[in-house]
């Protein structure tokens, strides 16, 4: 296999003139094992990724006292989910599925393999209904 360099056009995510990221329309990342998220199948948002330093700062945040992290998916909506826009009264109000799924969107397309994680819930569903019986 020939090596080929990677371009700096390559790497980088897309920006207009004035620097801002570029949004992209994609479908959305759905966790088909449940139910909810399952009928968001073949949904597009248009989004745009997180940057790694926006990313590390995300996930360095801590819970509210009470556990609450829900702050940081809203955030994510706030500033990345281009269409549908959200207000931040809007996100207090978004459904679970909904909100986890655009989140969840966001966070593939900025390099995170949330999918993964869907597949290792889906499995300890399937071994949790296993051990049941």
């Amino acid at each position: 296999m020939a090596n080929t360099l990677l371009t700096k056009d390559a790497a980088l995510f897309q920006r207009d003139e004035t620097g801002s990221l570029v949004p992209t329309e994609v479908e959305l990342v759905v966790d088909t094992a449940d139910e909810m998220q399952k009928q968001l199948e073949g949904k597009t948002v248009s989004i745009t990724p997180l940057p790694r330093g926006e990313l590390r700062r995300l996930f360095a945040m801590k819970p509210t006292e009470d556990g609450d992290d829900t702050g940081k998916d809203n955030e994510i909506i706030l500033k990345h989910c281009i269409s549908p826009e959200f207000t931040k009264e809007d996100v207090k109000f978004l459904k679970p599925a909904e909100s986890t799924a655009i989140v969840n969107t966001i966070l593939f397309h900025s390099g995170l393999d949330v999918l993964k994680f869907t597949r290792k819930k889906a499995l300890k569903k399937t071994e949790d209904e296993f051990a049941k019986n």
